[in-house]
């Protein structure tokens, strides 16, 4: 019995020391499990952390760049009205300037109508005056020949245009293919 006590107890030794190498064993790969545990949740929690870093870096630029397009819509805005206003005070000055254009045109065609009545007068005054000379020099000359020979028309044909003086009327006619025209009237 002794032996057998003795083997049971060695036994039991044997066993006790072989669950407290495995309760080492257990301790040390329960506390590799919650290093390792530990070491995974503060990577994660740095991958967390790094994220939520680059998270508020994007909300940020986001938040920027929203404040940033709304100050350019107002900007733009603003611009808008001004270039209203100039484009209205352009359209003012274009309109004037229509206006001082139109007193220049009229103002120039005023002149020049004033100049062309001018020398309009001059030529009546001129050709009242030929009128006058060429009634002169006719009453002196009472040959018919010489009066024709006074008189060149380049519109008179041979043939078809002729020139008719009668001395006794005291006329002068052109007759051509438009119709017969007084050329001459002595007083």
């Amino acid at each position: 019995k002794t032996e057998m006590n003795q083997t049971i107890n060695d036994l039991k030794q044997q066993q006790h020391q072989q669950i407290e190498q495995l309760k080492i064993k257990f301790d040390m790969n329960v506390t590799n499990l919650e290093k390792l545990v530990k070491r995974k949740c503060d990577e994660q929690g740095k991958q967390i952390d790094d994220f939520k870093d680059k998270l508020l870096d994007k909300i940020q630029t986001m938040t920027t760049l929203i404040t940033n397009i709304q100050q350019l819509k107002l900007d733009f805005i603003q611009q808008n009205i001004e270039f209203k206003k100039q484009l209205k005070q352009c359209q003012i000055k274009f309109g004037q300037s229509k206006g001082y254009k139109q007193n220049a045109n009229i103002r120039k065609r005023r002149l020049d109508i004033n100049t062309l009545i001018e020398e309009d007068n001059d030529d009546e005054d001129n050709e009242q005056k030929e009128k006058e000379q060429d009634i002169a020099r006719f009453k002196f000359n009472k040959n018919c020949e010489h009066m024709i020979s006074m008189l060149r028309f380049p519109s008179l044909k041979n043939g078809v245009d002729f020139l008719l003086v009668s001395e006794n009327y005291r006329q002068i006619k052109l007759k051509t293919t438009n119709g017969i025209i007084t050329i001459l009237e002595y007083f």
